[in-house]
């Protein structure tokens, strides 16, 4: 069973599978309490989860901006990061050229 922290209204703030001097409650896996909190932490996750996708985006951007301008070097990143944002190009590539329906040498339908 798990381990709770409260806050000074009673409210769940933390939990633990072990006791220790913060985690000294123990509460039944059932309790509606914990399951609200946990519903809670799993809600604010989800948020989380999905800002940070258009975060991403935003700092592929970032980076793009910041090399087109000279303020730093793709080589200035570590070795890691280089190749995250070439897996990331090459996908964006991929899907964006699927997406292409006209190309710019295409004159449209009519």
């Amino acid at each position: 069973m798990p381990f709770v922290k409260r806050d000074e209204s009673g409210a769940i703030v933390a939990v633990c599978q072990q006791r220790d001097e913060y985690f000294s409650e123990e509460i039944e896996n059932d309790d509606i309490q914990l399951k609200s909190f946990m519903y809670q932490l799993t809600q604010q996750q989800g948020l989380m989860g999905e800002t940070d996708l258009g975060f991403i985006r935003v700092v592929e951007d970032l980076i793009d901006v910041l090399i087109a301008k000279n303020y730093i070097r793709f080589t200035d990143l570590p070795s890691e990061a280089q190749a995250k944002v070439r897996i990331r190009q090459t996908l964006r590539n991929k899907v964006t050229g699927q997406l292409d329906l006209l190309s710019d040498e295409d004159e449209g339908f009519f």
